[in-house]
C-alpha cells in the first residue's frame, strides 16, 4: 500500500478519470501530509515514512495530520533503531534541495525524528546565541544553512551544522554565555555524519567547512593574512568560494547583525584575487625545496625533523613569498638551530 494520501492518486488515460481511493486531491489543496488507512502500521511498514512525511509537509508548506503526527511522535526512536543511515542520509540530501530546508529540520525537531538522526543539532534548540546572537543556536544554523544554494547539498548541510560544536563549547565568562573554539568541537557532527553513513570524502568537506567557518576576512585583513588563510583552505581541500559562501551566510543568518554589503563582499574577494593571482604558494609541497634536498643539504637520516623543517619555511614563506628559491630556503636552514627544530620555529615566528 501506497504510504500517503497525496502518493495514491493516479489518472486513468482510458476513462479520464482520477483514482483517488483516499481523498489525496483534498489533501494536496489543504497541503495535509497524511498516511493512508491507519498510520501507525504504515510506519511499522517502513519507519523511514516518518521521515518522507517532514519531507513532503516541508516540501508543500503544509502540516502533518494530527494521527499521522500523533504516530510519528510515538514511533520517532524507530528511526535509528531500523531504518539503514544511508536510507536517512538520502532523504537529508533531498531535503537540502528545497527553498528552504529549515522547515524540514523544524518538522524532525517537532516530532522528535532530530534527537535520532542529528542529535548534535537536536540539542541545540534551545541554547542561546549569546549576547552577539538575537536568535537560539538552533534558529541560527537553520538560518544559515537556507542561505546558503541549493545546488550544492553538502554546503548546505555544512550550514544546518556548522555551529552545532557550541553545545560542547558553552561556558560563562562575566556573567556572559560564550563559546570559545566552538569551531574546534566537531566530534559530535562527526559522529552523527558516520552514523548516516556519509563518505569520508564527504564528512571531510563538511567538518572542513566547520573548522573554518571563523576565520577572519576583512577590509583590514594583511595580504599575508590572507596566504595564511588560503593555505589553510588549501590544506582542507576547500574553495575560497565555499569558504565566502559560508561566511555570508553566517553573517546573513545572525539577526543581531546586517548582511555584508555589496562593497564589503567586492573587497573580501579583491583581497583573495589577488593573492591567488600573485600565485601565492598555498601548499607546503609547493616550496622549491624537496625533502631530499633537505637531507642531503644537512647529512641527517630521513625523519620527523624533515617535516618540522620544510614546515618551518613554509611558514616564512607565507610571510614573505619571494623567499621561494632554493638559495634563499638553503640560507633560511642555515640560520637554524638545528639542535632543536620546534624551539627554531618558534623564534623565528617572533
Amino acid at each position: 500500500m501506497r504510504d500517503f494520501t497525496i502518493n495514491s492518486m493516479a489518472w486513468d488515460p482510458m476513462t479520464n478519470i482520477l483514482v483517488d481511493p483516499f481523498d489525496g486531491k483534498k489533501d494536496l489543496e489543504k497541503k495535509i501530509i497524511r498516511f493512508t488507512r491507519n498510520p501507525e502500521d504504515r510506519i511499522l511498514e517502513d519507519p523511514l515514512r516518518m521521515v518522507r512525511a517532514c519531507r513532503f509537509a516541508a516540501r508543500f508548506k503544509g502540516t502533518l495530520s494530527s494521527d499521522s503526527l500523533k504516530a510519528i511522535v510515538k514511533h520517532a526512536p524507530m528511526i535509528r533503531e531500523r531504518v539503514a543511515g544511508e536510507r536517512i542520509q538520502l532523504e537529508l540530501i533531498k531535503a537540502m534541495a528545497m527553498e528552504k530546508p529549515s522547515r524540514f529540520f523544524h518538522c524532525l525537531h517537532d516530532t522528535g525524528l532530530l534527537a535520532g538522526i542529528l542529535p548534535c543539532l537536536d540539542r541545540c534548540f534551545a541554547l542561546d546565541g549569546g549576547p552577539f546572537h538575537g536568535e537560539t543556536v538552533f534558529e541560527h544554523c537553520l538560518l544559515v544553512g537556507d542561505a546558503l544554494p541549493a545546488r550544492q547539498p553538502l554546503l548546505r548541510l555544512a550550514g544546518f551544522l556548522h555551529d552545532a560544536g557550541k553545545f560542547d563549547a558553552k561556558g560563562i565568562k562575566d556573567n556572559r554565555i560564550t563559546f570559545a573554539g566552538h569551531e574546534t568541537r566537531i566530534d559530535a557532527i562527526g559522529t552523527d555524519l558516520e552514523n548516516l553513513r556519509f563518505s569520508s570524502c564527504n564528512t571531510d568537506y563538511i567538518l572542513a567547512l566547520v573548522q573554518t567557518h571563523m576565520r577572519p576576512l576583512t577590509g583590514k585583513t594583511t595580504p599575508k593574512a590572507t596566504r595564511r588563510l588560503l593555505a589553510m583552505l588549501e590544506k582542507y581541500g576547500l574553495s575560497f568560494r565555499d569558504f565566502l559562501r559560508m561566511r555570508i551566510a553566517d553573517k546573513k543568518g545572525n539577526l543581531a547583525k546586517r548582511p555584508y554589503t555589496l562593497s564589503e563582499l567586492r573587497v573580501r574577494f579583491r583581497k583573495i584575487q589577488n593573492e591567488l593571482s600573485d600565485r601565492a604558494t598555498l601548499n607546503i609541497n609547493d616550496l622549491e625545496i624537496s625533502g631530499l634536498d633537505i637531507i642531503e643539504h644537512l647529512h641527517i637520516a630521513p625523519g620527523p625533523e624533515v617535516g618540522q623543517i620544510k614546515e618551518i619555511l613554509f611558514d616564512k614563506v607565507l610571510e614573505n613569498p619571494s623567499l621561494n628559491n632554493q638559495q634563499s630556503l638553503i640560507q633560511l636552514i642555515d640560520s637554524m638551530q638545528m639542535s632543536n627544530p620546534l624551539q627554531c620555529r618558534d623564534e623565528n615566528l617572533e
